[in-house]
């Protein structure tokens, strides 16, 4: 797939554009009285993980879902539209999945991580591995170690929804104090250069750090083009945008693909049901131009692929609770 030429929308894009749409209006005519940025963030995670989507499929899991999970707090109605689909769209057998993704839970909570929603999604991260559990368990050990190194430097902002990139992260091959050391350095960078302070800018500076080998100046230096380059384009950007500026520097996606980008968003804004989704059309636009781009011969067969789908999926699951403020977790500390 080639790069698009002047804010031209290629085929592909298009195509998976009108992929997301399409789910969308199923999802969104088969469960009338669910939030649309619920529905939204589902049928992007077939997108981006470029599965086809089956109603009937989708039903049966997430039903299943909701009969394993029916005392679980943290496994809310919302959480698992978002779950059903990702387990959907991600392994071949969705209902063993999740009995595998319940095992790794188990076994964050067992080695001091706090049951949360985000918690889940740590799992689900940790699911896509298939090692052994005690492959698995040095993971959670290491993650654990990282998470607490990160909350002993930023103690208010570092919390609950930290745990999936903190899962992510932990599998660098840097030593941990290293890694936190290039948070930091990031978090700062940033901030002083604008980017607003929070909970936003500290998963920014962890995703730009997810790269095995990465060179953490230019690669801010690249976020903070990115983001002068969108600012001065007719897309409004805020805190809950940083993320994804995030995925197009680890990309090193270049300014000039910003007018494809606006383009995507225009054509989301255009739609009647996602006309008043404005902020949440600019991240479904990132992660469909992201999706297109990353699946490129150059990216598709190295280990930077997967660091993308890592991050995309847990920023689907997290903005459940972040634009529907559906997890217990957000009720209960204010992220």
């Amino acid at each position: 797939m080639g790069k698009s030429d002047k804010g031209m929308i290629t085929p592909e894009q298009q195509r998976l554009q009108n992929l997301f749409i399409e789910i969308f209006l199923i999802m969104k005519k088969e469960f009338k009285f669910t939030d649309k940025k619920t529905l939204m963030l589902a049928a992007s995670t077939y997108v981006t993980n470029q599965k086809d989507f089956n109603l009937n499929r989708f039903v049966s899991i997430y039903k299943f879902i909701t009969k394993k999970a029916r005392w679980s707090m943290y496994l809310n109605s919302h959480v698992r539209y978002a779950m059903a689909a990702l387990l959907d769209s991600r392994f071949a057998d969705p209902m063993d999945a999740f009995v595998r993704l319940d095992t790794c839970y188990d076994m964050l909570v067992a080695e001091g991580f706090r049951r949360s929603s985000y918690t889940y999604i740590a799992a689900s991260i940790l699911v896509g591995d298939e090692q052994p559990d005690s492959e698995t368990k040095k993971k959670v050990e290491r993650a654990l170690t990282m998470y607490r190194l990160m909350k002993k430097e930023h103690f208010f902002l570092t919390g609950e929804d930290d745990y999936p990139l903190t899962v992510l992260l932990s599998q660098h091959e840097d030593r941990i104090e290293e890694l936190v050391d290039k948070i930091n350095y990031a978090y700062k960078k940033l901030a002083g250069w604008g980017f607003k302070k929070g909970n936003e800018l500290q998963l920014l500076s962890q995703i730009v750090t997810l790269e095995d080998g990465l060179k953490v100046e230019e690669k801010v230096e690249c976020t903070y083009h990115l983001y002068q380059r969108i600012k001065g384009s007719t897309m409004k950007i805020k805190r809950m945008h940083y993320p994804e500026i995030g995925l197009l520097a680890l990309l090193e996606i270049g300014e000039q693909d910003i007018p494809v980008i606006v383009e995507i968003k225009k054509q989301l804004d255009g739609e009647k049901l996602l006309k008043w989704q404005r902020d949440l059309n600019l991240k479904m636009a990132i992660h469909l131009y992201v999706s297109s781009y990353s699946y490129d011969n150059n990216i598709a067969n190295t280990g930077l692929l997967t660091a993308v789908e890592g991050i995309m999926q847990a920023q689907q699951m997290a903005m459940i609770g972040a634009v529907v403020g559906a997890t217990a977790v957000s009720a209960s500390t204010g992220n």
